[in-house]
């Protein structure tokens, strides 16, 4: 039994050293069979990884078409829900346009149709945000590569930035404020608002020119700007991030970027040009001919020489030198220059003039849009009533040499006043006629009528006196009512003057002229007392006569 037992044993053994044997004896074949596999394996997991990354681009590309359809639905779908903006945008597009056309006094009739459009552009921003009532707007302007996102994105406290790239990335111009809460908010054409964060909470980051590619139009025209708001050091200062005057060679059918740039550039008071040392080693020609393109009068500029860390200490100074010696060749008025790092801090920055932070500390106050827009419709009612007013005064002078040669014609005894002559005459006076004109001007003022309680009513101005008919520029409403104040009361005067008898006008004259010298308002404690006080003028006037 034993014996069957070792048999079996050695039989399987046998089996075993047998298949071994085979094994051994096929393993060429085995090993290649094995390797094709593994290749098999490898080209799968290849196929696998195109496949998922073709899936990727896909999902991309139908999120991009998911927010562009979404995007372009909101913004076509956004209307004005302020009253005065609405009032500003039917007045400008009804009774301005039909006074424009019917008017051709004023050569630059189209910058200052673009200068109304700014307006209702400001009123709409404020309008849906009303923390830019009070901001202090500075474009930061420069050329492609400059460092103006990242520059601005220095200043904010929070986690959102502007985004940055070695490609051009700003296509928007974005306005950049202070605010409690964050947000980011698009701008329709026509002056609708939309919350861009519904639509992606990282919506900022995707407004770039690749973007903007697949939108086969310029995405500008219906979207002009946005507005971000967020945590800023400065609390009353709003940046403009405007797109780099000088897009690289590899963006295509994006010229429309320095229109845009110099657009936002001379709307604001305030600006700051940065030049980047990364790509220059000094300030380029091409900024100080934008720059001397630009609108400077009464507006401050600041230069800033940027991404400084990039360059030795010992050649910044001769670079700030260069840079100041090529803005005054230029004749270019700057409030100082500056060598700046948005990555880190320079220990001993290159400075002439005023430094950075004492600019932007002084830019660092309350401001008064209303007054501000005030004064650019009244200016613009200044240019168009000025034009009106000297094609008036021009006809009407030939209409006097016209009646002139008529009177000259009948002392010569030509008295036949059916002659051709006469006809002639007559026809060049009515040529030159000036009914047109006056109609034009009243149709000016009924515009500028409207336009002014439009923007009162943006900003929740009641019975407040605004004459675009005044030389002097409108500087404080409060200031507006005390000299209306003063007028009432020396005008009171000089009428009973004119009614005295000889001996009592000598006390009245001091009486006059103390008026005219004018009272401050806020000396007295509310309006009754401005009352009481003309009361109070009335009473000493009898007393004396």
């Amino acid at each position: 039994m034993q014996m069957r037992t070792n048999i079996k044993d050695m039989r399987d053994n046998i089996d075993a050293l047998n298949g071994l044997f085979h094994f051994l004896r096929n393993k060429k074949h085995i090993k290649k069979h094995v390797y094709e596999n593994l290749d098999a394996i490898d080209d799968f997991v290849k196929n696998a990884e195109i496949l998922i990354t073709k899936k990727e681009e896909q999902d991309k590309i139908l999120t991009d078409l998911s927010l562009r359809h979404e995007l372009v639905s909101e913004l076509l779908a956004a209307k004005v829900q302020n009253k005065g903006v609405m009032m500003f945008h039917e007045t400008l597009n009804g009774d301005y346009m039909e006074f424009a056309n019917a008017d051709d006094t004023l050569a630059n009739e189209a910058e200052i149709f673009l200068q109304m459009q700014n307006i209702e552009k400001e009123l709409g921003i404020i309008a849906a945000c009303p923390e830019l009532y009070q901001k202090n707007i500075i474009a930061v302007g420069g050329g492609f590569s400059a460092g103006k996102s990242e520059f601005i994105s220095s200043f904010m406290g929070s986690g959102v930035k502007l985004p940055i790239s070695i490609e051009p990335t700003t296509a928007i111009p974005a306005y950049v404020m202070n605010a409690p809460k964050e947000y980011l908010l698009g701008y329709s054409k026509n002056g609708g608002a939309i919350d861009l964060r519904k639509i992606d909470k990282n919506f900022h980051a995707r407004l770039n020119h690749d973007f903007m590619k697949g939108f086969k139009f310029n995405l500008k025209e219906i979207l002009p700007f946005i507005v971000l708001g967020t945590k800023l050091k400065f609390k009353n200062i709003c940046f403009i991030d405007t797109p780099g005057y000088n897009p690289s060679g590899n963006i295509a059918n994006y010229g429309a970027d320095i229109d845009t740039a110099k657009e936002f550039l001379e709307e604001a008071g305030v600006f700051l040009w940065l030049v980047g040392l990364d790509s220059t080693g000094t300030m380029p020609s091409g900024d100080l001919e934008f720059l001397s393109s630009l609108d400077l009068d009464n507006k401050k500029l600041y230069v800033l020489i940027n991404k400084a860390d990039l360059r030795a200490p010992s050649d910044l100074e001769a670079i700030t030198e260069t840079v100041r010696q090529n803005l005054d060749n230029y004749s270019i008025n700057y409030e100082g220059i500056q060598t700046f790092s948005s990555v880190r801090t320079l220990e001993n920055p290159c400075i002439v003039g005023k430094s950075l932070e004492e600019f932007l500390t002084e830019c660092d106050t309350p401001s008064q849009k209303h007054v501000e827009i005030f004064n650019k419709l009244k200016n613009i009612y200044q240019a168009y009533k000025g034009a009106i007013e000297g094609s008036i005064k021009e006809k009407k002078s030939i209409q006097k040499t016209l009646q002139s040669v008529s009177i000259d014609m009948l002392e010569d005894g030509l008295d036949d006043m059916g002659s051709k002559a006469y006809t002639k005459l007559g026809e060049l006076k009515s040529t030159f006629g000036t009914k047109k004109e006056e109609e034009n001007l009243k149709l000016l003022k009924a515009a500028m009528d409207k336009f002014k309680e439009a923007v009162k009513a943006v900003f929740g101005l009641e019975d407040v006196p605004i004459d675009f008919d005044k030389v002097e520029k409108i500087v404080d409403f409060k200031k507006i009512d005390s000299e209306n104040v003063n007028d009432n009361i020396k005008n009171f005067f000089e009428n009973l003057y004119i009614s005295m008898s000889n001996p009592k006008r000598g006390r009245m004259e001091n009486m006059i002229n103390d008026v005219s010298n004018g009272f401050d308002p806020e000396d007295l404690e509310c309006k009754e007392n401005q009352n009481s006080q003309h009361d109070r003028s009335i009473v000493t006037a009898k007393d004396i006569m």
